[in-house]
């Protein structure tokens, strides 16, 4: 089983949380259930429902399910507002003194209210999460514009650890000027994914969930005869009433955003031009639209998005979307996905020079992180690069509110994610155009009968490994598909052929990882 992690904030896919409060899970029926930086009294936990903050309950089962719906209802204001039965949670509203704070004379009291509530696992913030703007070629960086920003602590700590002034060595990464522009069937090249190879694999029988901000319905989507791909329980969860393509047709889920349509096209376009083809062009598109088209969603809508995909009988799914901070609610929905049999690709965020780790939900065992890469302008593999946005592990597990559970988390995997254009829907950056290359090529296995453990172990065996990765960046390499479908052994792994700069960035993402552990544990501690 493989480390899960959410997206990283910042860049191309990643959500910021626009509501700092409890990202973590909070364990209910003590007075220490709403501490440590969970429900401050100046912090505001979404409250985008009904102006009182928003919960998600996780419950024990469907008896435990029966007392909770009737404790609710003696309450004054708790209102349900997303039933997640699937995943044994609930989305609701409340006020304060109805969760079970008070405060007196400026000092918070936790007693009665959900506390009380022994049969609850806990009580996490519906927080919403914003996806800032996708990294557009203009916006990428040359190198010596981006800087770590050290502080004394981390620049003393870093050179007891290193031996060494503790500036970073970027030598290896890619920037602008070492990412042209690419197309999906350059991309899919460069991961041993051609046309000639991908014509003799059929993913008909394939369901693909892509949790994003929707997908428009255009030509690329349909199958030969003209016929929409898009599942019929395919569902938008942002507008309240949620509306589903069986029900309302395909503009049900219409993507005011993009993003999520270039993501659906990497992994599954039918384009007529094949330089714009995906990877899994027969395949079914679940489209869970659980961002809205301003790119921010809840963490009950990304988490009903995990629901359906295990509901709908998806083998997988991609999430280009996370937070710096961790979800509880959204690490238990993708732990019930993995034991359901969906393999989760999700982007690791792009925010390498601030939160620097890897960010939720790809920091959770169940989820397979992806970084991103260039498509360099040789088409040789082993001039491949990781971009230099790219979050990286091994992930301190205290500066997210995980309680060590992300601990160690890094990408698994790396695939092409610069300045990649899929048509009509624009050239992107990012580990989002990352994800869905991982996605596609979990489709490709899926279409030959295989289930997501098979899928991961094939993944990451038969990954290349290139000289200038860091195991930081992509333990396992770059992506393979042709080597994965075929079981192709390389001889050394990724950790042998690092060259001195990938193993330079190495010893400093490791010791950046353990000063960040110290300094957040001894604040805490």
């Amino acid at each position: 089983m493989q480390r899960r992690t959410f997206l990283t904030t910042v860049g191309a896919t990643a959500a910021a949380t626009t509501t700092p409060a409890v990202l973590g899970g909070l364990a209910v029926g003590s007075p220490e259930a709403f501490t440590p930086a969970t429900l401050e009294s100046d912090v505001d936990v979404d409250t985008f429902r009904d102006g009182y903050p928003g919960f998600v309950l996780r419950y024990e089962d469907a008896d435990h399910r029966e007392s909770l719906e009737e404790w609710l209802e003696t309450t004054e204001t708790a209102s349900i507002h997303r039933d997640l039965s699937g995943v044994n949670m609930l989305a609701v509203s409340m006020s304060w003194s109805d969760a079970g704070r008070s405060t007196t004379f400026g000092i918070d009291r936790y007693s009665g209210g959900l506390t009380d509530l022994d049969y609850l696992e806990y009580a996490a913030p519906d927080a919403f999460l914003d996806r800032p703007d996708v990294l557009e070629p203009a916006d990428l960086a040359a190198q010596g514009d981006v800087d770590h920003d050290l502080g004394l602590f981390d620049r003393l700590s870093l050179t007891t650890a290193l031996g060494t002034d503790p500036t970073p060595d970027d030598d290896g990464l890619a920037f602008d000027e070492d990412a042209p522009e690419a197309t999906l069937r350059e991309a899919r090249r460069l991961v041993r994914a051609d046309d000639d190879f991908l014509a003799g694999v059929d993913t008909s029988s394939v369901t693909v969930a892509v949790i994003d901000t929707g997908a428009d319905d255009r030509a690329l989507f349909e199958d030969a005869d003209g016929t929409n791909r898009f599942h019929p329980e395919s569902t938008d969860f942002t507008g309240g009433e949620d509306e589903t393509v069986d029900a309302n047709g395909p503009r049900a889920v219409a993507d005011g955003d993009g993003h999520g349509s270039w993501v659906a096209a990497a992994i599954a376009s039918n384009h007529d031009d094949p330089a714009y083809q995906g990877f899994a062009p027969d395949a079914e598109i679940l489209v869970a639209k659980s961002l809205a088209d301003d790119g921010s969603g809840s963490v009950a809508d990304i988490v009903a998005g995990v629901e359906l995909a295990v509901d709908a009988g998806a083998d997988v799914a991609c999430l280009s979307l996370g937070s710096p901070q961790w979800s509880e609610p959204l690490a238990d929905a993708l732990a019930d996905a993995w034991d359901a049999g969906v393999f989760p690709a999700v982007a690791v965020g792009n925010d390498r020079y601030a939160t620097t780790f890897v960010a939720h939900p790809s920091s959770v065992d169940e989820a397979v992180g992806v970084n991103a890469t260039n498509v360099p302008e040789s088409g040789d593999r082993d001039d491949t690069q990781i971009a230099y946005f790219g979050n990286v592990g091994p992930a301190p597990g205290t500066q997210d509110l995980s309680e060590g559970a992300s601990e160690g988390a890094r990408p698994q995997l790396a695939a092409p994610g610069m300045n990649v254009t899929a048509d009509p829907f624009g050239t992107l950056s990012g580990t989002s155009m990352a994800a869905p290359m991982v996605t596609g090529a979990a489709a490709v296995l899926a279409g030959v009968g295989h289930d997501n453990e098979t899928i991961l172990e094939r993944l990451t065996k038969y990954a290349y490994p290139v000289p200038n990765f860091g195991t930081t960046e992509a333990e396992h390499g770059l992506l393979d598909v042709q080597a994965a479908l075929e079981g192709t052994d390389y001889e050394d792994d990724q950790e042998a052929v690092r060259d001195d700069d990938a193993k330079a960035r190495d010893a400093f993402n490791e010791a950046l990882a353990a000063t960040r552990g110290r300094t957040i544990a001894g604040f805490l501690g």
